[in-house]
């Protein structure tokens, strides 16, 4: 059957004028009508068929049709425009509007976010990193203390004076 469907389009293609066909396609059709009368019966009746077709006038609704469609389009309209419906079919112009207004107050909420002054970390109570930078400043505070003693030493020459300051100041 597949066939003959595909036959059957290729008769409506040739009948057509055959441009939709391949050439090789094109031959073999002509020759296989030529050869078989019911082949040909076939074709001619496809191209009449396709002729009157042509011929046939434009079909366009009634005009009952028309004005009963109005009339369908003109309650749907009617129900929309009561109630939760006339604010779902809103004219189209608002929604370009909302939308830039809507930009236009993200965009100013993040620059008045980005550009605020940020509070830095309470002078009351220091923050944990704080507090160990602290403990360590006071683990060097003796040495701090005797800073000037310190600067004039060479290590290696003085190791007796560095030791005997530890000894000055005692165990932490």
């Amino acid at each position: 059957m597949t066939d003959d469907l595909e036959r059957d389009l290729d008769l409506m293609a040739l009948a057509e004028g055959g441009k939709s066909l391949t050439p090789e396609r094109k031959k073999q059709l002509e020759s296989a009508i030529a050869d078989s009368a019911e082949l040909a019966a076939r074709y001619e009746a496809t191209r009449l068929v396709l002729e009157h077709v042509d011929h046939m006038p434009d079909a366009a609704p009634s005009m009952g049709f028309s004005k009963r469609l109005e009339r369908r389009l003109d309650a749907i309209d009617h129900e929309r425009s009561r109630g939760w419906g006339r604010w779902l079919s809103l004219p189209s112009w608002p929604t370009p509007t909302i939308w830039a207004s809507a930009v236009a107050v993200a965009a100013t909420g993040l620059f008045l976010l980005v550009r605020s002054p940020r509070p830095g970390p309470s002078t009351d109570r220091p923050g944990p990193l704080a507090q160990v930078e602290l403990l360590e400043v006071a683990e060097n505070l003796d040495l701090l203390r005797n800073l000037e003693i310190v600067e004039q030493l060479d290590i290696l020459e003085d190791l007796e004076i560095i030791e005997s300051l530890d000894a000055e100041d005692g165990p932490g």
